[in-house]
């Protein structure tokens, strides 16, 4: 069992996630608002959540080569605490979908096209084709921001201020058709283990 940052942050801010932690179970829905984005209310499961944090930066807890890969981090490695995102609104594996293609919130999270499906990990702008994403499993598609504050995602920053930007204001590239692509490149990661070309490519 390895608790979602949400359940580990309760303990510091004294506003707590679960009323009753299930220690054999990673799929709790919260009991706190507090973790709950107002926009997005049923998005409540700890794995499918409204909220993702910045899982390749700032504690990657999936294991390289036998150990765990930057994690715990530590503050001292955090250079530029105004400009490193924590956590923001995240739309978790859809990223990788366009925008017609995106199907609802399950809260049981086996739609790789589910809004905010594996939205509790957050993935950076500046993913090529080999990073780590998403679920960490084999071709799995990356996560984005959620833009749905009016267009604009809101995060909060490793020194402690609050953002309401644009995917492309925070660093993210998108298609016409609403794809999130990775860095430097014109083609997108389908979720199908094969890099296609942007749909807008002409």
């Amino acid at each position: 069992y390895r608790p979602r940052w949400i359940a580990f942050m309760g303990m510091y801010v004294g506003v707590y996630g679960f009323n009753n932690p299930n220690l054999e179970n990673d799929r709790q829905d919260y009991d706190s608002k507090v973790y709950v984005c107002p926009t997005a209310p049923q998005r409540a499961d700890e794995r499918n959540s409204s909220y993702g944090y910045n899982y390749q930066f700032l504690g990657n807890a999936r294991m390289r080569d036998g150990k765990y890969f930057r994690f715990p981090v530590k503050q001292s490695w955090v250079t530029a605490a105004s400009s490193t995102v924590v956590a923001a609104d995240c739309i978790g594996t859809a990223a990788n979908y366009p925008v017609e293609e995106r199907t609802a919130y399950e809260n049981d999270g086996k739609s790789l096209s589910g809004l905010s499906n594996h939205g509790w990990t957050l993935d950076p702008p500046s993913l090529n084709i080999n990073s780590d994403r998403g679920t960490g499993d084999v071709a799995s598609p990356r996560t984005a921001v959620d833009p749905r504050h009016n267009t604009r995602s809101n995060a909060v920053f490793t020194d402690g201020h609050v953002e309401t930007k644009t995917p492309e204001d925070f660093g993210y590239a998108r298609d016409k058709f609403g794809v999130y692509l990775d860095s430097g490149s014109n083609v997108y990661f389908s979720g199908k283990g094969v890099n296609l070309p942007s749909p807008n490519k002409p």
